[in-house]
């Protein structure tokens, strides 16, 4: 029975004597990190030795892998690092003035760092494993660790090796041939060569023997068992290849596949491929994977997510020839300018930096942009990115007056699959209105008036400045609803549009008074009223062109207005609208006059002459506020002819200059 107990308590101690403790590293900027992952939670001890420290377990004495202590490290603290083949404890050889401070991050889990400069006063790990203190560590090269009773013979010769294994008085074989190279290695071989060398004569490397150099600055993810990374290939330019594209001031543009953001995503869905790009963005002690980092602010700008693109560079910043270019397309993929950033000067390239050129800076003229490139670099967007800024685009090239090119950008947004969200419809009428179709541009915001979505203000906008270009007149409660709008416009980038709207309906459901009132919220529509007054009633016409001086009024315009005041019967107050002529306030030459222009009905007793008080009558009529427009027009038309009649009345009693 004891001992079947005996066998049975070796065979459980075994598999625990047999397992091996990995050891890995890390380099850091003031200490050097070793992580020892035990089989189990056991104690262990660190203390010091005349070269370095050593790290000792209870118990038997585990195995430890060491094969991948230096590939991540150098030597300059942690020079050697060996199992001592006695009693197999682990052994830290340190050749700098450095002290090492272990701790047990993990049950089973322990962490020594070696940092530099002297130990804290009262270390306990600057003891000996029998308690004798010893001196502080100084740069040396310590020495090797024993070898093993084995050694093999040096040189290393395989065929004396061979003949003394051979047993005494048999005939020694002849050594078989080798074998063959692999064809695919040889040609494999090949390639490297070839690629090693080409890279070698363009720069890109520097032929060297291996060395130990300073630590890498970017540490790979953990995840990756290996020490080789598959990422861009490298490219450079030599005197006998192509000039590459550029721009107008000297730039070199960038090339197509540094935009090429339609090939940052593939077609499945977007929560997929979220996942995968925003994995394993940091390595090991959370150092930025620049691959990883860079990956994901592509896919995040593929996607029209510039506001997050942005804040990840930030958070993880990478060394990326690209960077800037990215920073500045986070910006305009959500609608923003960026003038001065990497896009500068760029709209004429041949590449698609012409578009993002144009949207980096909306006041460059047509001429100043490579059109066809940026047509070319449009209809290659991803779908989100062409619906997201196409139709802001086209509308910059009709405010520039190239109608052809807002037409290739609407042409290019209609063949997005599935219906045109109604930003594209707005653009239709836009454009529809600049080639003077206005039937057609009305019928385009018909749809977007209907429905009560956050586009129906920009809808309704367009259509008042549709009424306005041709002086239709306008529902009255069109403009009502356009009124109510303006609180909710407050402190966006559309206030003063809406601003701008507001008077331009006023006026067209001739409320001059009102919009006269507003002007100061839109000074912008000041050259436009005037010259919808120019067509409107002469009531309001002699109310608000007499007396004024009408500042910022177009020559067509004041001309109109000179004439008509001419045709009602005052040509003083005529010659001071002429086109290029400055006058003050006409003097008024009798009592009635000036009541007349001040508006003073009061002032007009009962001896005033009647064709004067019928004038005032018809210069101040009660608006029919509840009649239809159709009514409300045709009351109007009434009303001017009769205050033609009275003017000239008027006229036939005042003597002649």
């Amino acid at each position: 029975m004891r001992f079947l107990l005996a066998i049975l308590v070796i065979f459980t101690l075994r598999p625990a004597v047999a397992q091996t403790v990995a050891v890995t590293t890390g380099d850091h900027a003031s200490f050097t990190r070793l992580v020892l992952t035990l089989p189990a939670a056991t104690d262990w001890t660190l203390g010091r030795t005349q070269d370095g420290y050593i790290f000792r377990v209870a118990g038997a004495q585990p195995g430890y892998d060491l094969s991948q202590v230096f590939q991540r490290i150098s030597r300059a603290r942690l020079s050697a690092i060996w199992a001592d083949p006695e009693d197999g404890s682990l052994r830290l050889g340190v050749g700098c003035p450095c002290h090492a401070l272990p701790f047990e991050f993990r049950p089973g889990t322990v962490v020594i760092d070696l940092k530099d400069g002297p130990p804290p006063p009262g270390s306990s790990f600057e003891l000996t494993l029998d308690g004798e203190a010893l001196a502080a560590l100084t740069p040396k090269t310590p020495p090797r660790p024993k070898p093993r009773a084995t050694q093999i013979p040096s040189p290393f010769v395989w065929h004396r090796l061979a003949l003394e294994a051979a047993r005494p008085g048999e005939p020694i074989a002849p050594a078989p041939a080798p074998k063959a190279p692999d064809p695919a290695l040889l040609a494999l071989r090949e390639d490297l060569l070839m690629e090693f060398s080409r890279s070698a004569a363009e720069g890109l490397i520097d032929p060297a023997r291996p060395s130990q150099g300073n630590p890498p600055s970017r540490m790979r993810s953990a995840s990756v068992p290996i020490n080789l990374r598959l990422g861009e290939p490298l490219d450079a330019r030599t005197g006998l290849a192509l000039p590459r594209s550029m721009a107008a001031q000297g730039q070199t543009c960038p090339d197509d596949q540094s935009l090429a953001l339609a090939e940052w995503g593939d077609g499945r869905p977007i929560p997929v491929q979220m996942a995968e790009a925003m994995a394993d963005l940091t390595g090991e002690f959370d150092e930025p994977d620049p691959a990883a980092v860079s990956r994901a602010v592509r896919f995040l700008l593929h996607v029209g997510f510039g506001a997050e693109a942005a804040a990840l560079l930030k958070a993880l910043p990478v060394d990326h020839p690209d960077a800037s270019l990215w920073q500045s397309l986070a910006r305009l993929v959500d609608g923003d300018e960026d003038p001065n950033g990497a896009f500068r000067a760029l709209a004429a390239c041949d590449s698609p930096a012409a578009l993002w050129a144009a949207l980096a800076d909306r006041s460059l003229s047509a001429a100043d942009i490579n059109t066809t490139a940026l047509l070319r670099a449009f209809s290659a967007l991803p779908p989100q990115l062409r619906q997201s800024l196409g139709p802001d685009l086209a509308e910059s090239f009709l405010q520039k007056g190239d109608r052809n090119t807002a037409t290739a950008l609407h042409d290019a947004l209609s063949r997005l699959p599935g219906l045109q969200d109604p930003r594209s419809r707005i653009l239709a009428s836009r454009i529809a209105s600049a080639y003077g179709a206005t039937p057609d541009a009305t019928e385009a915001l018909q749809a977007v008036l209907e429905d009560p979505g956050p586009a129906q203000l920009e809808a309704l906008v367009t259509l008042v400045e549709l009424h306005a270009a041709e002086g239709r007149p306008l529902d009255p409660a069109q403009a009502d609803a356009l009124a109510a709008f303006l609180s909710q416009a407050a402190s966006t980038p559309m206030q003063s549009d809406v601003a701008r709207a507001h008077v331009l309906a006023l006026a067209l459901t001739d409320r001059f008074d009102a919009a006269f009132s507003a002007l100061p919220q839109a000074p912008d529509a000041t050259a436009d009223l005037w010259r919808l007054l120019s067509l409107g009633s002469d009531s309001a016409l002699l109310h608000h062109a007499i007396g004024s001086q009408g500042d910022g009024v177009p020559p067509a315009v004041r001309e109109v207005i000179a004439t008509r005041l001419h045709d009602l019967g005052f040509p003083e107050e005529a010659a001071a609208w002429m086109p290029g002529r400055q006058a003050d306030t006409p003097p008024a030459s009798t009592t009635e006059q000036s009541a007349i222009l001040a508006r003073d009905w009061g002032a007009l007793d009962e001896a005033a002459p009647a064709p004067w008080q019928s004038l005032a009558a018809q210069l101040d009529p009660i608006p029919p506020t509840d009649a239809q427009p159709l009514a409300r027009g045709r009351a109007l038309t009434a009303s001017s002819a009769e205050t033609r009649a009275a003017i000239s009345a008027l006229l036939d009693t005042v003597p002649a200059p």
